[in-house]
């Protein structure tokens, strides 16, 4: 049994490999779920007679940290992505590990935000901006949380991928650090939606 082709190489007709194609229809549908989140927050505001409406405001210094340590593991994948594309040996395990330790930095520092709006009696009940916005950091965070457990994948399990074929381990490579840079613009987008306007 022969092995899958344009694992590896290029497809003529795309420009990607199966894997890339893969990732960006995944991410393409993304697109779409996260533009239906947004889409509901702006009809809701647009709606609303009191925007934000009664509760705690969200914290702009913690969004801020958020979203700073957000970009941080979106470079660092991405760092890592463009080094492998210069040298298919070269190593990306501090850079892959700096993407995690930051994932959950990212992931804890929202959870704290959330309970501190908790605290303050501001849940989701309470208004529609906090119902929102716990809704749309909330999933977030579980997208967040898949991204750190790719992130640990390159350290682990690719890192044998990498010696056994480098090409392929390159090619995950990308598609990972796809991934991370689609969520640094979906929070981007959150940040100004919650934080700026």
């Amino acid at each position: 049994m022969g092995a899958i082709p344009y694992s590896t190489r290029v497809r003529p007709d795309t420009g990607l490999t199966n894997g890339r194609l893969g990732t960006a229809l995944f991410l393409l549908s993304e697109v779409m779920f996260y533009g239906g989140l947004f889409s509901a927050y702006v009809f809701l505001r647009s709606a609303a007679t009191d925007w934000p409406a009664a509760g705690a405001p969200i914290p702009r210094d913690m969004g801020g940290v958020a979203l700073v340590i957000h970009l941080i593991a979106a470079a660092s994948v991405t760092l890592a992505w463009l080094r492998l594309s210069r040298d298919s040996r070269a190593s990306v395990n501090a850079l892959s590990l700096v993407t995690a330790i930051m994932a959950t930095g990212f992931i804890a520092i929202i959870g704290q935000e959330h309970r501190m709006l908790a605290n303050a009696d501001t849940v989701a009940a309470t208004s529609t901006y906090h119902a929102v916005y716990f809704l749309i950091s909330d999933i977030h965070r579980v997208h967040v949380a898949a991204g750190a457990l790719l992130a640990a994948y390159m350290i682990g399990p690719g890192r044998t991928l990498q010696l056994r074929d480098s090409m392929a381990y390159a090619n995950r490579v990308a598609c990972i650090a796809w991934y991370w840079l689609f969520l640094a613009a979906a929070w981007l987008v959150t940040a100004v939606l919650f934080h700026v306007i």
